[in-house]
């Protein structure tokens, strides 16, 4: 990787947006393999150029490559700043947000011009990326979580608690059913 990231800023000013576009996957890559700290600074400084130029496909893919980098440790504040300055550029474009949140659905690409109408996208603002290293830092209650099982026709024995709610007394783990706090 030694000199890689430095080859990659004329590739990310190129004239051929597919040349562009394949200079910020490698960014989503190399940020996705926890080298967050010069790759974060690569695409936060590609990325103010994408806004600048309004190339969304690009923009798109920093936006996942830096989304990759503060999965492995956040963002310093100046980065930060300039990459919400950098996204609120696209804020009316939903082919931006579209791109960012789906990669394929059915037999549609992100790509296609046709999503955008068709897929909304919510994003989730409670990010908890960092939820073992804030436990030292802050105190959070202990919250009681139950799993209901998504499947209402198992033929378990099962009871009735005192809300009307079914439960078999099997612990059936949370990737087999929704979580509902308390």
């Amino acid at each position: 990787m030694e000199g890689a990231l430095d080859a990659l800023s004329p590739l990310q000013h190129h004239e051929d947006p597919s040349v562009r576009c394949a200079a910020a996957g490698v960014l989503v890559n190399v940020c996705g393999a926890g080298s967050a700290g010069e790759a974060a600074t690569a695409a936060a400084r590609a990325l103010r150029h994408a806004a600048h130029t309004r190339d969304v496909p690009a923009a798109a893919l920093l936006t996942r490559a830096l989304w990759n980098a503060q999965a492995h440790r956040p963002l310093d504040p100046a980065q930060a700043q300039q990459t919400t300055a950098a996204l609120s550029v696209f804020i009316d474009d939903d082919t931006m947000f579209t791109a960012c949140e789906a990669s394929k659905i059915g037999e549609r690409r992100a790509s296609d011009p046709q999503l955008s109408r068709l897929h909304h996208v919510k994003f989730d603002v409670d990010n908890n990326n960092y939820q073992d290293e804030m436990k030292d830092l802050c105190h959070e209650p202990n919250l009681a979580v139950k799993a209901y099982s998504v499947e209402e026709d198992l033929h378990l024995d099962h009871y009735d608690d005192d809300d009307g709610e079914r439960y078999s007394g099997e612990d059936l783990g949370f990737e087999e059913g929704e979580i509902e706090e308390c």
